[in-house]
């Protein structure tokens, strides 16, 4: 049986390759690094906690993730913020994550990661942008918040055919565990029944309610207890 392995997949090597990973710190703040070579790109991951937010709090996570990367500055439209982050950036995007802290397999942590990539002489520049999304990106703006809910509603409903074997594990495995609750509820049909929720008989009133609670989000998420970061670089060190 191993001669047989070694004929299907004559290509993997024998050991594994640990990538080197340096500690430090920038005030109290955690930053990994990595110092291998990545042909003139840098590639940076923002990693906040999520603190104990409410269920409902909770539920918004997916929307506010899009919002922080996709909405509008003081002064500048969200056309001409999107057209700044193409110019400086490879590209800056937003994902959710709950796991089980090892080695107490009941504790459960739940992440966001924003995660962006730039050009290394362009490091100032991008990375001054992507501290703006964080601070002062207008994640309430009632125009833009009702564009991202019709999108996000829209991009579930396409993907309920094609994906429907993955909505439905998820669907499934919500009730074996409480990360893959956690799960299903930003990425499976509880997310989509939700998007549909508020897309419902939308208003000015409901919509700002959607944009106090994008900020109540904000100010207990963003925050530098709750921040580690994670840099790809040539000389990251």
């Amino acid at each position: 049986l191993f001669v047989d392995l070694v004929q299907i997949f004559p290509l993997l090597p024998p050991d594994i390759n640990y990538i080197e990973t340096s500690f430090s710190e920038i005030g109290k703040i955690p930053v990994y690094s990595h110092d291998l070579f990545t042909n003139g790109i840098d590639y940076v991951d923002y990693s906040f906690d999520i603190p104990g937010l409410s269920e409902e709090e909770s539920k918004y996570l997916p929307l506010f993730s899009k919002m922080i990367t996709s909405a509008s500055l003081p002064g500048i439209p969200y056309d001409e913020v999107a057209r700044i982050l193409t110019l400086n950036t490879g590209g800056f995007g937003s994902f959710l994550e709950s796991s089980i802290v090892h080695p107490d397999r009941k504790k459960i942590r739940d992440s966001i990661f924003f995660r962006l990539k730039f050009l290394e002489a362009d490091y100032k520049t991008a990375l001054d942008l992507i501290l703006r999304m964080f601070l002062e990106s207008e994640i309430s703006e009632e125009k833009r918040l009702k564009d991202v809910l019709a999108e996000m509603r829209n991009d579930y409903t396409a993907s309920v055919i094609p994906s429907g074997n993955a909505f439905a594990t998820l669907r499934a495995g919500s009730r074996l565990s409480e990360t893959l609750r956690r799960e299903e509820q930003w990425r499976g049909i509880s997310q989509l029944l939700f998007l549909n929720e508020l897309n419902e008989n939308i208003d000015s009133g409901h919509l700002k309610k959607i944009g106090t609670i994008l900020e109540a989000i904000r100010d207990k998420v963003l925050r530098n207890q709750m921040l580690s970061i994670n840099i790809t670089a040539s000389g990251s060190e």
